[in-house]
């Protein structure tokens, strides 16, 4: 016995029943989802430099992206990272990665193509950010509740803007 989900049904009782199964299982799945986005890969490495959290989503690769910032003030993230006498670029930040962040101005690098949701929300002492000329994705409600950041110049390469990037004040 165990979960079985089949793409057709004899009749409304087999569905209902099948149906069931499906929502308990949904139920629980979901319930252990925070849990599950809490943890990293074993072949994932994730490594700290002045106060920025980095990982390698995939390590054949020379690319690492930030996960999250507890600097405060100016915050200049490099083009590259040296980690373990290996040199990785950065080319995204990921969701959070800033939330509730102390920075006042924040640098980014032109290698950077993906700022992920919820990125710089609530960062109440944001006043100034450069976004990366390359930037291809900017996130939902990337910028929201920063109260203090009057304005944003965003680049040409921009292709898509999450929902509600820039809600409240900006």
């Amino acid at each position: 016995r165990g979960w079985k989900i089949q793409s057709f049904f004899i009749n409304n009782t087999v569905k209902i029943i099948i149906m069931k199964r499906f929502t308990t299982l949904f139920m629980a799945v979901t319930a252990c989802l925070p849990l599950l986005a809490q943890t990293t890969p074993d072949d994932e490495v994730t490594f700290e430099v002045n106060q920025i959290t980095y990982v390698v989503p995939d390590i054949s690769k020379n690319e690492i992206a930030i996960t999250d910032c507890k600097a405060t003030d100016k915050v200049i993230i490099p083009e590259t990272i040296t980690y373990n006498e290996k040199e990785y670029t950065v080319k995204a930040i990921y969701e959070d990665a800033f939330y509730y962040s102390d920075a006042t101005s924040i640098e980014l690098p032109n290698s950077i193509d993906s700022i992920g949701k919820h990125v710089f929300s609530s960062s109440k002492s944001l006043t100034s950010i450069k976004l990366p000329e390359k930037l291809k994705y900017l996130g939902r409600d990337a910028f929201s509740a920063c109260s203090e950041l009057l304005s944003i110049e965003l680049p040409e390469t921009l292709t898509e803007i999450g929902r509600a990037s820039c809600r409240e004040r900006v």
